[in-house]
């Protein structure tokens, strides 16, 4: 049997046999449309599969782990971030707010209080107590009135500090009388002694206007600032405490039970410890100088 190669066919030609060129024109006819059967799902021929090379496998595990750790740097500065400013930003909890005097402080609790009428407030005068008097003897004075208890007198002395935002204090060794004070604390008046401070100059004009005492005219330009400043201390805390009412006299009418009813307030216990242990004795508006924290 002669055996001839095809030399565009790897197959061979059988007894000199030649295999014809096939047309697109003869296969048109031929293979119509009714003629065409669908292929058997075991005649199809696998779909292909490209193989992705050693070097392109090595390169996505590289970029997968540099994606990875991105992400993990970018959580630890988001984590710092967050952990700087909760620590050294005011920040609100359950609407308390949260300020760097509170951080020098500490956290003070609240308690529920109830409301009644102090004779001891209502009788006297803030400015016939030691810590209120205006002269320079103030310190010697043996006079006492419940407002003692409740303002020294004097600044609070508070270490500076820029993580906190603290600034802008006198320098307590410049006003040492004999420059023994060796401190780099500054003192501040604090808002609360503001507040108290104004209420007690009220209190004393009032009373004075009572005993027929002349007054200052430079008092009743105090009194414009400490209506507003306290107008604006009301509004900053708010108390919506709710007051029962009741019939008052015919001139009245209805009034409100102001003493008997239940606030929200900071323990003054504890309040008065954090303050006072910071508390310097304080100085007249001459400049009388301090040395030492109110006992």
């Amino acid at each position: 049997m002669n055996t001839q190669h095809d030399p565009l066919s790897s197959r061979p030609l059988v007894g000199g046999q030649e295999y014809s060129e096939v047309k697109n024109e003869d296969f048109e006819e031929t293979a119509s449309e009714d003629s065409i059967t669908q292929r058997s799902p075991s005649t199809e021929l696998p779909a292909y599969k490209p193989r992705r090379s050693a070097w392109h496998s090595a390169m996505r595990v590289v970029i997968s782990r540099e994606v990875v750790a991105v992400h993990l740097v970018w959580l630890l500065i988001l984590a710092a971030t967050i952990f700087v400013l909760r620590r050294f930003t005011p920040e609100v909890k359950c609407g308390v707010s949260r300020l760097p005097s509170d951080v020098v402080f500490g956290d003070i609790p609240y308690q529920i209080v109830n409301w009644d009428e102090d004779s001891g407030f209502v009788n006297s005068d803030p400015l016939d107590g030691k810590r209120w008097n205006q002269s320079r003897e103030w310190a010697d004075s043996t006079d006492w009135t419940p407002w003692d208890d409740i303002h020294p007198g004097s600044w609070v002395q508070v270490a500076p500090s820029s993580k906190l935002g603290i600034s802008g204090g006198i320098p307590l060794r410049e006003y040492s009388k004999d420059g023994s004070w060796d401190t780099n604390d500054e003192g501040y008046a604090l808002t609360m002694h503001h507040q108290i401070h104004c209420l007690g100059l009220m209190k004393h004009v009032f009373i004075s206007a009572e005993r027929n005492e002349p007054i200052p005219s430079t008092s009743f330009r105090h009194m414009d600032h400490c209506v507003e400043y306290i107008r604006q201390s009301i509004m900053c805390y708010g108390d919506l405490t709710l007051e029962p009412l009741q019939p008052g006299s015919s001139q009245k009418g209805i009034e409100s039970d102001t003493w008997g009813s239940k606030h929200f307030c900071r323990d003054w216990t504890t309040l008065k410890e954090a303050v006072w242990e910071r508390s310097t004795v304080g100085f007249d508006r001459h400049g009388f100088a301090f040395d030492k924290v109110i006992p």
